[in-house]
């Protein structure tokens, strides 16, 4: 994609979350067709957009949802800070086009993690996290379809994020053995989805591995105070408007969110 193509996605995708409409995926003459691509437009968005970024999502960490997004390998997008809320929450519904939650395991930095000429060690990231934090992600996009355009498409929608609700931080949270620790949700009452953190990459922190390796080969970095969500224990859960959807983390605590009309 040449310069002229990828400001003109960017553009488009920055018009429609503004305006909150869907777009019935991005013309043919700007539709990105490798990460790479879709990667560039992503960060022409941030240009234009001028929102702050509070953290980032990783996505398609788990098998099933590389299957459903036709992708090799996770990607990744910005989280704005208007957009990260406080459990319990209440986004308004009518700014969602599909209401969709994840329930995923969250980490904090307490340091920068800059780009450099080399990789990260394993424990040098996990020595720059802050604390640990069950949060609810709300899946959304300004596609017409969340599955039509593939998993490519969304990483040029910043990732498919509409939202971020964060519970209690831990800091004292290495001793949770997260690969094993269980999730579960309910949405009005009713047991929709259970997990672990193993869906996530084998553990929470595998993705977060990769996020920084992803975002120093690329020239970028991370910085201290950003959160990072890992990807979701419980797959993708549709709500309607005034249904009340509670993630219970066990000793971590609740996450509650309800779309409100």
């Amino acid at each position: 994609m040449n310069e002229a193509a990828i400001r003109e996605a960017a553009e488009q995708l920055v018009a429609a979350r503004r305006d909150m409409r869907l777009l019935p995926g991005l013309p043919e003459r700007c539709r990105p067709r490798t990460p790479d691509e879709a990667y560039a437009i992503q960060e022409s968005f941030l240009r234009f957009w001028g929102g702050g970024v509070a953290g980032w999502k990783i996505g398609a960490t788990s098998a099933e949802a590389l299957r459903m997004l036709a992708l090799d390998d996770p990607f990744y997008g910005p989280v704005f800070s208007p957009v990260v809320m406080r459990s319990p929450a209440e986004p308004a519904a009518a700014k969602y086009s599909m209401r969709a939650i994840e329930c995923e395991f969250a980490f904090r930095l307490g340091d920068d993690l800059p780009s450099r000429g080399r990789p990260y060690g394993r424990e040098e990231v996990t020595e720059a996290i802050q604390s640990l934090i069950p949060a609810i992600e709300l899946i959304d996009t300004r596609y017409d379809s969340f599955t039509n355009y593939g998993g490519i498409a969304l990483i040029a929608d910043c990732g498919a994020n509409g939202g971020l609700v964060l519970g209690e931080e831990l800091t004292d949270w290495r001793r949770i053995d997260l690969p094993a620790h269980r999730v579960a949700l309910d949405v009005d009452a009713e047991r929709k989805a259970e997990g672990t953190g193993k869906i996530v990459l084998g553990s929470p922190l595998e993705a977060l591995f990769w996020l920084v390796g992803e975002r120093v080969r690329r020239g970028a970095g991370l910085r201290a105070g950003e959160v990072i969500t890992t990807g979701t224990c419980t797959g993708l859960t549709l709500m309607a408007p005034d249904q009340t959807a509670v993630a219970d983390f066990g000793e971590l605590g609740k996450v509650q969110v309800r779309f409100v009309q």
